[in-house]
């Protein structure tokens, strides 16, 4: 439930201090600011005196904010103030000009408090929350319009809360309530707030609205919440009232109001042009095609308007105009000195929102008439803030566009200037156009008994100010940001609140030492100091508005790297001091280092020669160039290993040598380095020359040496000069399929050492050549992995005496060369340091004749009775050409047995040489031939019939022998042929039949366990004459029979089985064991 506060009655309190200003006739007289304020009340209002026509009142009383989170404004009224709270346990309370309390309460949410009856003047309404105030009567008289405003003095928005119209009497479309929506699919709630019943709600896209006809009596207060943004008004009685553009303030481009009907008073309304040449195009609402009247408004302020024809009552109007308009539903077109309207409606600004610095407004004639008495028209100027200038000029409706000054002076927040129109001064009927210094607000009324209207909000004009964004940079020292990439800081000062500004802009460096920081616009032109207090502004900026302010930043000459300096950009509102806001502009000095380079460089030079350095001084600022002081050292004597730096003085006097305006952005500086190499110098010594560099810009006394001082190693090797010698040539003859060996030996005659590779180039490609280390056995190494044979290190020429090693060449022609061949071997010794530098040694070697002769294998067989061996041995000519070779052979000792020599398929030896040898005929050099030998036993050898016999092997000897020999027990080769004879398993007895005794006589082939058992017939065992006895060699073996069994006894004659088991001993493992045995079985018969 919303609780209405009512102050029906409010006397008048002691101690209002309101001056009176003398009153200056004629009108036309300019007022300068000589009016002397006093203490003395101004005659009341209406009580049919003549009022001062320029009159300055005061409110002695301190302006917003008086204490934190308090809500404040100054607002005139001559009768009623009504204040609608928009939040909850909000303090109220309106003070008079002596500060005194005309009221004070707690409203909670959407209740309001109307009080009544107050003498005519400014007060100072101030809430703990914020508030709208509507003045003048809405609940009395109720005559008059007005678009409500909400708490941020905004008059489209989605809550509004105003007073609905009264009830006169009238016709019902004569007293109205409207809603308009500017968005389409708002969604409208209109609420009575005495008792929360829903007047209308409803959904209205845009350009849309609601009408409600018909007064109350009393006149409702109500709500409007939608969706999206709204506007409403209340008409009731002749026009007064200014209309919302569609931006959300009174002055734009695009307006929607709605025309009701008085009787039948003519309805104004006008248009306030803010630029030349504005066209303004009015049309019905309903009927878009319905042009109602086109007007052209040359020049800016220059008002003009027209009574809207209503021929079926209100309409609703549709305003558009080509350039910014205020609209102005007052009368004034119509009107004149003999016919005035009465209302109270508040001057709208060049922003819209009724708080500003320039004001044109129309105002009626001060006329006294009989009937009614004297009715004034008059112009209020409120002062929000000290040192206001103010002037007022006006410019008559007909009669001209002269322009004149009538009033010109400075009013202190709380001050105001009123302008009361002389009587029936025809040229009062005129536009008035108010400009000051700071913001203030007007009103225009007439009669000032009749109409009312929403004030403008002083602390709704929400100062607000911004500078964006922080931003980082780096910089080095003395570069200041603007010379930088990435330029000056751009940072956007903004006024964000909703009304025009100056902005005071400071900054401060954190660290103001070594850092600075100037300010500038875009063009690089000095910021103006508007308000005149030392510190650059921006110029006036409207709401909204933004300027680019470049803020340069510069560090001084000796800031340590990576240090960091935060420039407070801050900005203020001139119109609110407390409304700033702070961008940080954050500045870091780059590392800087300088390079001298590259880091390590070699060259080499001939002694008596010299090494030149290309080098580089580098720089890695981005902005400054530098000068890099050089300095060397070297590990050389200077004056046998001079150093000179080619080209370069000493330009900043410190007695080193420099380089000077080294370039930026890693840009190489080059020089060179010069040394000079002595005659005397070794191959490989080195030189080793430091060449050290360091920034003038950062001295490294200050600054970190590794950054700011840098080190190129210079290093210039003295070059071999090879010169190597091998000796001797050498003639020499060797057998061929012979080797022959030749000492080398090479001495390196070079300034250094040398590991001279070793190669040779054959005269004979099918001789075998080898290099030899001087070990005379191995193979001559790669030491030095090139795949080229070569020897040690050998060192260079020492007090005239050069280093020295030997090799050997072994040289082996084929074994079937000819004699006579010739082999012409170059050996050369070629420097490892330059394969063009190298000596050679010529080797010949010549082929002499060799004889050479082979036979093989060396071999033999095993053998039976009645067997025979075949051997076929390979003869082979390795010597140097053909030759006749002699065959033959002898046994040691001669066992007699037979044997046979042939060629290989029988064919019988010949004797080509005639010497009664054998021989296998003429052998080509390298050629083989193969003989047969053929090796038989005698032919009783091994058999057990009679005498006793052993196994036995015949040793023979083969040899061949050269025809080129005179020497007939030469022997150029020969083999051993053994041929060995084992009996077979066997065995019989002599004599058989036997009567008394019998020898048995067997043979075995080879070491083994013999047994000899005898059975008769039946199977049954008689005698055993061996029982597993070891034999230790094959042969023949006999074994006596005495007749007798194993008893003793003499067995019966007859037919008697024998049995002869022979095991072989098995040689091939560590234990003794034998194979299964072998047996052999025959008969004997035994006669009596």
């Amino acid at each position: 439930m919303r609780r209405v506060v009512v102050i029906v009655s409010i006397l008048l309190l002691g101690g209002v201090q309101i001056g009176l200003a003398q009153a200056v006739e004629p009108s036309d007289v300019l007022v300068q600011d000589y009016v002397e304020r006093d203490t003395t009340r101004p005659a009341p209002l209406f009580e049919g005196t003549v009022e001062q026509t320029h009159y300055v009142g005061k409110l002695d009383l301190p302006m917003i904010p008086q204490e934190e989170d308090t809500f404040a404004t100054f607002a005139y009224t001559y009768g009623d103030i009504v204040i609608f709270s928009y939040g909850d346990s909000n303090y109220c309370r309106i003070l008079n000009d002596a500060g005194d309390s005309v009221w004070s309460g707690v409203l909670m949410n959407e209740e309001y408090v109307l009080v009544k009856d107050i003498p005519w003047g400014v007060y100072e309404v101030l809430g703990s929350k914020e508030f709208s105030v509507l003045s003048g009567d809405p609940f009395v008289r109720g005559l008059g319009t007005w678009y409500a405003v909400d708490q941020n003095s905004r008059p489209l928005s989605t809550k509004l809360l105003s007073v609905g119209p009264k009830s006169t009497g009238i016709p019902a479309n004569e007293a109205i309530l409207a809603v308009f929506a500017y968005h389409n699919n708002t969604h409208v709630v209109v609420r009575n707030m005495e008792n929360q019943t829903v007047i209308w709600e409803g959904d209205l896209d845009s350009a849309e609205y609601y009408l409600r006809e018909g007064g109350d009596v009393p006149p409702i207060v109500y709500s409007v919440e939608a969706t999206r943004p709204v506007s409403t008004m209340t008409s009731c009685g002749v026009n007064g009232m200014y209309v919302p553009a569609f931006n959300g303030t009174f002055t734009g481009r695009d307006f929607m109001t709605y025309q009701h009907m008085w009787g039948t008073a003519p309805q104004d309304i006008q248009f306030v042009p803010w630029e030349d040449e504005t066209w303004v195009t009015v049309t019905d609402l309903n009927n878009p095609a319905d042009t109602i009247r086109r007007i052209f408004c040359e020049k800016r302020g220059k008002i003009k308007g027209f009574a809207v024809p209503l021929p079926t009552g209100g309409r609703p109007l549709y305003i558009h105009a080509d350039k910014d308009i205020s609209v102005s539903q007052t009368e004034w077109t119509s009107f004149g000195i003999h016919h005035v309207a009465f209302y109270m409606v508040r001057g709208i600004d060049r922003d819209g929102l009724g708080l500003g610095k320039e004001f044109y407004i129309p105002l009626q004639a001060s006329v006294s008439w009989s009937d009614i008495g004297l009715i004034y028209s008059r112009l209020h100027v409120i002062a929000f803030s000290d040192s206001t200038d103010v002037k007022v000029t006006r410019t008559p409706k007909s009669g001209g566009n002269e322009e004149t000054t009538i009033y010109e002076g400075t009013l202190d927040r709380g001050e105001f200037y009123r302008y009361s129109c002389p009587l029936d001064d025809a040229d009062a009927v005129a536009i008035y156009h108010v400009t000051t210094s700071e913001g203030v607000a007007t009103m225009g009324s007439c009669l000032d008994r009749q109409g009312s209207d929403f004030l403008p909000l002083w602390f709704a004009i929400h100062p607000a100010v911004a500078a964006y964004p922080d931003q980082f940079k780096d910089t080095e020292c003395l570069v200041s940001t603007s010379q930088t990439d990435d330029g000056a800081y751009e940072v956007y000062v903004e006024n964000n609140g909703n009304i025009w500004d100056v902005i005071n802009i400071f900054t401060e460096n954190s660290d103001s030492l070594n850092f600075s920081t100037s300010l500038s616009d875009e063009l690089g032109r000095t910021l103006p100091d508007v308000d005149g207090d030392g510190n650059p502004d921006t110029d006036t900026l409207p709401k909204g508005g933004n300027v680019l302010v470049l803020a340069d930043v510069t560090p001084s000459d000796t800031v340590p790297f990576g240090a960091m300096d935060t420039c407070f950009f801050s900005v203020v509102s001139m119109r609110d001091t407390t409304r700033l806001d702070t961008a940080f502009l954050v500045t870091t000095i780059l590392e800087v280092s300088i390079e001298v380079g590259p880091d390590t460089v070699r060259e080499s030079a001939y002694p008596d020669e010299s090494a030149v350095f290309s080098v580089y001084a580098l720089n890695t600022s981005l902005y400054r160039e530098d000068t890099v002081n050089l300095t060397w050292s070297s590990n050389k004597d200077p004056v046998t290993w001079p150093v000179e730096l080619v080209g370069l003085s000493d330009s900043d006097g410190d007695g080193n040598p420099d380089v000077p305006n080294v370039l930026p952005e890693e840009i190489p500086a080059p020089f060179q380095v010069r040394v000079d190499v002595p005659d005397t110098a070794m191959a490989g010594d080195s030189a080793v020359i430091h060449l050290a560099g360091a920034s003038v810009n950062y001295p490294s006394r200050l600054y970190p040496v590794e950054l700011v001082a840098d080190t190129a190693v210079l290093i210039v090797t003295v070059n071999a000069v090879p010169d190597l010698l091998i000796i001797p040539d050498t003639l020499d003859s060797v057998p061929s399929g012979q080797t022959i060996r030749y000492p080398l030996k090479v001495s390196n005659y070079g300034n250094g050492p040398d590991v001279p590779d070793i190669t040779f180039e054959p005269g004979q490609s099918d001789w075998v050549h080898r290099l030899v280390d001087k070990d005379g056995i191995n193979d001559l190494a790669d030491t030095d992995g090139d795949d080229i044979p070569d020897l040690d290190t050998l060192a260079g020429l020492v007090g005239g005496v050069p280093g020295f090693d030997m090799l050997y060449l072994d040289v082996t022609p084929p074994y079937w060369a000819l004699p006579g061949l010739f082999d012409s071997t170059i050996v050369y010794a070629r420097s490892s340091i330059s394969d063009t530098v190298y000596d050679s040694a010529i080797v010949v070697t010549r082929t002499r004749n060799i004889v050479a002769l082979d036979i093989e294998p060396d071999t033999g067989t095993i053998i039976g009775p009645g067997e025979e061996a075949v051997y076929l041995l390979r003869v082979t000519n390795l010597g140097s050409t053909y030759d006749i070779i002699d065959i033959g052979s002898y046994a040691a000792p001669d066992l007699g047995w037979s044997h046979t020599l042939s060629f290989e398929d029988g064919t019988p030896l010949l004797d080509e040489d005639n010497d009664g040898v054998p021989d296998l005929g003429s052998v080509d050099s390298a050629k083989m031939v193969v003989a047969r030998l053929v090796v038989r036993p005698h032919e009783e050898l091994g058999s057990i019939a009679g005498a006793f016999d052993t196994t036995v092997t015949e040793h023979r000897i083969v040899w061949i022998r050269t025809y080129y020999t005179d020497d007939p027990t030469l022997v150029n080769d020969s083999v051993l042929i053994m041929t060995r004879f084992e009996p077979v398993l066997d065995i019989h007895n002599y004599p058989n039949p036997f009567s008394g005794s019998t020898t048995f006589a067997f043979s075995i082939p080879r070491a083994g366990l013999v047994t000899l058992r005898i059975y008769n017939r039946a199977g049954e065992h008689i005698r055993t004459l061996i029982d597993e006895v070891f034999y230790e060699f094959g042969g023949i073996f006999e074994a006596h029979w005495d007749g007798l069994t194993e008893s003793g006894h003499r067995p019966a004659p007859g037919v008697y089985i024998y049995t002869l088991g022979w095991r072989e001993r098995r040689t091939d493992e560590e234990s003794e064991e034998f194979s299964t045995a072998q047996r052999i079985t025959k008969a004997a018969l035994l006669q009596p």
